[in-house]
């Protein structure tokens, strides 16, 4: 740059040093200034734009940031940056940037089982499964039942870890005193941690307090700013615990740069539950606080009455744990997240091991009514809709496809041609109402204008039974929660394009050829007293009026 203010007021900048005219081309003596004075003086940028171009250009690769990058908040130039230095819901890169975002690459976990091993942790009235005679032979009350489920929860980690991204574990056995079996373990495998929980037993009393700071204090010593810490508390009682332990240990871990995710479950009953609900309601709240626009906060209090449910609240877990891959997966967990108002019912139509024609026919024509909303499995499955496999597998299925809802074929020859109506809530199943088909004319024998997918139907129930009676009233739930779709405000005439009808015929007759008495309004009727009911479409036609 040439000096125009000559040399001995350019020997006056700091910033600027002058080169005389024998080293140079000008005829001008010029000088040498720096980076920032050149901007400076040169280039009218605001400061906000001068600051920004000062930080470092490296920004997350994260998909979710593909309209608004996220950019390294170390200068430009910088050194590798250090764990200390991480803001809040920040991490950093392999290559020593520092981003305010979540870290987009597969994340691992800390998980810390805080697990009560008091005396009522003996009781024999929830034992573990048959299928873990390992466990079973030696802890056959709750304490094993709890063993079990952990079991599951270690399996369904593995399977989607890989050798060089695995999970820690650490496992702190709490009555009134403390006992660790192992502490931030990443290389040993499941059955050599079970093997450690087996030697213990349950006795004592119960102390909630230093359970809680040892979890603390654990997870404060083996901090690793690339897996985020986990709690998972189990008791099957109540030990009074001040807020500002739970608080404190939720502060510990936003200090460290994570927020905690807690999960506390309440296993036999529900009686002594406060304090767990308590103490989920307070984590989830210093989460809310730390990441607020993450919309599934991974901290929830869980009821387990018994073994199996505590084997499904573990897998929960386990599958809340699940960090999408990219900005896709992550929009996919999201949608399944709880709303306000939910959007319309998936139903999922399953064929079951023996089928015939017309429940093959039956559930084509549900399929029409209710698509596109419908999925259908078209291999033959194996289930019993009212015994404990099938319900597995129907819960199984709801979490998969994120459905709510069943209509499941079968025929055998005492109960043939039989629709199973099952609801699902939160992924489990709520209840369900199996009917039989005795008389189906499909709706292509009516040459006659099909609706348009996808529009709400107008339903029909044509008897005050659907109202008074408890079957009636069950099944007339299923068919709304079916055909109901999703909430609106307003009504258009022209929307309207289809009838489904429910009506109730005729009572059956007794051997003397007179009709059965009225159904008395109880769930234990005589199913041979029940009047059929007729399930019926019709396609509405829209005309205009003479009048206005």
């Amino acid at each position: 740059m040439s000096c125009t203010t000559g040399r001995r007021f350019c020997r006056a900048i700091p910033e600027a040093r002058h080169i005389s005219t024998t080293t140079t081309r000008s005829s001008f003596g010029v000088d040498w200034i720096s980076h920032r004075l050149y901007w400076e003086r040169l280039h009218p940028y605001s400061k906000e734009e001068k600051d920004k171009f000062a930080k470092c250009d490296h920004f997350c690769p994260g998909e979710e940031h593909d309209s608004d990058p996220s950019y390294c908040i170390r200068p430009l130039f910088h050194p590798q940056a250090y764990d200390e230095s991480l803001p809040h819901g920040g991490y950093m890169s392999k290559d020593g940037h520092v981003f305010k975002c979540q870290d987009p690459s597969p994340r691992t976990f800390h998980v810390i089982f805080v697990i009560d091993r008091s005396s009522s942790m003996q009781s024999a009235d929830n034992v573990p499964s048959p299928r873990y005679p390992r466990i079973a032979n030696i802890h056959d009350n709750r304490y094993g039942a709890v063993l079990v489920a952990l079991n599951r929860f270690l399996a369904a980690r593995e399977a989607i870890s890989f050798e060089w991204n695995k999970d820690a574990y650490s496992c702190i056995l709490f009555n009134t005193t403390i006992e660790v079996p192992f502490f931030n373990d990443n290389s040993s495998t499941r059955d050599e941690l079970l093997d450690k929980l087996i030697e213990r037993s349950a006795c004592g009393g119960t102390d909630f307090g230093k359970a809680i700071q040892t979890a603390k204090d654990g997870m404060i010593q083996s901090w690793d700013s690339r897996r985020c810490p986990v709690i998972i508390f189990l008791s099957d009682g109540e030990c009074l615990i001040e807020d500002s332990v739970m608080q404190n240990l939720c502060d510990s871990a936003l200090e460290k740069g994570h927020p905690l995710a807690f999960f506390s479950i309440t296993f036999g009953n529900t009686v002594y539950a406060n304090t767990l609900k308590r103490m989920a309601s307070i984590a989830r709240e210093a989460y809310r606080t730390a990441r607020p626009q993450t919309a599934t906060i991974p901290c929830k209090y869980s009821t387990a009455l018994d073994s199996v449910r505590l084997e499904e609240t573990f897998l929960d877990i386990a599958e809340a744990l699940r960090v999408p891959k990219n900005a896709r997966s992550k929009r996919a967990l999201e949608a399944r997240a709880p709303k306000e108002v939910e959007s319309e019912r998936t139903a999922i139509f399953v064929k079951g091991s023996h089928t015939g024609e017309v429940i093959k026919e039956v559930i084509k024509d549900l399929m029409l009514l209710k698509r596109p909303h419908a999925i259908s499995f078209s291999k033959k499955n194996i289930i019993h809709p009212f015994e404990p496999d099938g319900i597995s597998s129907l819960e199984f299925w709801s979490t998969k496809n994120d459905a709510t809802f069943f209509v499941v074929g079968t025929s055998t020859k005492k109960r043939p041609n039989t629709l199973t109506f099952v609801r699902t809530f939160d992924g489990k199943v709520l209840d369900m109402c199996e009917v039989g088909v005795t008389k189906f004319i499909p709706m292509e024998d009516f040459k006659t204008k099909k609706s348009t997918p996808g529009y709400k139907p107008l339903m029909h129930f044509a008897s005050p039974l659907f109202d008074t009676h408890p079957r009636l009233m069950q099944l007339r739930s299923l068919l709304l929660c079916l055909f109901n779709g999703e909430a609106i405000d307003k009504i258009a005439l022209a929307g309207i394009e289809h009838v489904i009808s429910v009506q109730l015929g005729p009572l059956p007759t007794t051997n003397a050829s007179t009709p059965a008495a009225p159904l008395p309004g109880s769930v234990d009727d005589d199913l041979a007293l029940f009047p059929p009911i007729f399930i019926r479409t019709y396609t509405l036609s829209l005309k205009s009026s003479s009048t206005r």
